[in-house]
């Protein structure tokens, strides 16, 4: 009897420390989510934005996987429908990590749910259609450049290039009108002017 409860004791103590050495090996350092906060409680936090980051990556697969085809078998409407959709991936990252940061108190914890997840994601939702936005614009095409641009400033209202770039086309918009009307003023003088005074006889 007493080697039986000798024996039971030892197995549950085996398994109290198995546990714990795995809960050790799973915890993160102190002052960080995966350290600070209970195993439910960070899946609730971290796991949502996870499955929000396999879904970008998926996307990015996709045009990956374009892009390793020969250059003439490459479907370009496919190319940008894939980049397109992991924009818009990347930025559904962000939010979730948005929403994630509401549910903790720590501002360490905010911080590191920021720097991790929103910033990185936000960026790379962004660079896709600012890249979009340049292409345009090379090639004169400044309507499909400037939606572009309003697309990124959709998801950060204060993204830095694209605004520049936004004030820069209004800018010289502006100029091309003002233009319009004087170079039609000047014709009407040159037609109204004898042609004698034209050519300064």
């Amino acid at each position: 009897m007493r080697q039986t409860r000798f024996v039971a004791y030892v197995a549950a103590l085996a398994l109290v420390t198995t546990a714990s050495v795995l809960q050790g090996e799973e915890a993160g350092p102190a002052g960080t989510l995966k350290g600070d906060l209970p195993p439910a409680q960070y899946s609730r936090v971290v796991n949502p934005i996870e499955a929000k980051v396999a879904l970008a990556e998926k996307a990015m697969e996709l045009y990956e996987k374009e892009m390793e085809k020969p250059a003439e078998k490459r479907r370009a409407a496919m190319l940008i429908s894939y980049k397109e959709k992991a924009s818009a991936a990347y930025y559904q990252v962000a939010l979730a990590a948005r929403k994630a940061i509401k549910m903790v108190k720590k501002e360490e914890h905010k911080a590191e749910i920021k720097a991790t997840y929103e910033d990185p994601n936000l960026s790379k939702a962004t660079e896709i259609p600012l890249g979009f936005a340049s292409e345009a614009q090379n090639k004169g095409d400044v309507r499909t450049a400037v939606g572009y641009y309003k697309r990124v400033l959709a998801m950060d209202p204060n993204n830095p290039v694209a605004t520049a770039a936004l004030e820069k086309i209004a800018r010289t918009m502006q100029k091309t009108q003002e233009k319009g009307p004087k170079e039609r003023d000047k014709k009407k003088d040159d037609k109204d002017t004898p042609s004698w005074k034209r050519t300064g006889r």
